[in-house]
């Protein structure tokens, strides 16, 4: 049974997503540390910085605590006072900073939400350029992409789906006029590689010119050409 042929949008948006799936953490950890916000390392500075303040408010510690003996005060009202007012405010402080965090981490991901949508954008219409240039060959289609400022594996992963987006085409055509004009096995072959096709591609249409040139009438080409269309991935 045939399969559903798949279209161009159907295929980024899953290439993307399993690429993302595939190796998000470190996709994702790589573009915070290159544009983002560092939530984590902002809460922990905050945090550090909250705990120092807190040891050195409280009357137990430190410079305080020793002026608070100097004064007769330590551990009394005053005393007490103070700590709690130490300990209330790191407390406070470190809710403000976890709210922060999270906010910071919201604007990271609406950021990079928007910057692989960006790509999956600019990834279709590489593809798109390519396959309207008509370009069959890999390694133009592959130049072509990297000079469009795709990495070097979307730069292939681009080239290929294009390539084979224009091959299918140009086989297509060549079938029509297969069937339009009942071309020889060997007129097929020269006709395709005259096109561009690579050996395999234009022998394998130079096949199914002689099968419908040796199985099917006239009036039964344009079915065994339906046939075969639909029967390929």
């Amino acid at each position: 049974m045939a399969t559903k042929t798949q279209t161009l949008e159907d295929f980024v948006e899953n290439y993307i997503q399993n690429k993302i799936n595939s190796n998000a953490e470190k996709t994702y950890a790589g573009w915070v540390i290159a544009n983002g916000v560092n939530s984590d390392k902002i809460l922990s500075d905050d945090v550090r910085k909250l705990t120092l303040d807190y040891r050195k408010d409280n009357g137990d510690y430190g410079i305080l605590a020793e002026k608070l003996h100097g004064m007769g005060l330590s551990s009394s009202g005053y005393s007490n006072y103070l700590n709690e007012k130490a300990y209330s405010d790191m407390k406070s402080g470190i809710a403000d900073a976890k709210k922060q965090f999270a906010q910071n981490e919201q604007e990271n991901l609406v950021r990079y939400a928007d910057y692989t949508d960006a790509q999956k954008k600019k990834f279709t219409g590489i593809v798109n350029s390519i396959e309207n240039a008509g370009m069959i060959d890999f390694d133009s289609a592959y130049e072509y992409a990297v000079n469009s400022g795709l990495s070097e594996n979307d730069a292939k992963m681009a080239a290929k789906t294009a390539n084979d987006i224009v091959r299918k085409r140009l086989k297509d055509s060549i079938m029509k006029t297969v069937i339009s004009k009942n071309l020889t096995k060997q007129q097929t072959l020269q006709y395709a590689l005259s096109l561009g096709l690579n050996k395999d591609d234009a022998a394998e249409l130079s096949y199914y010119a002689d099968y419908i040139n040796g199985y099917f009438n006239s009036s039964d080409y344009e079915g065994g050409y339906l046939d075969y269309l639909k029967n390929k991935n």
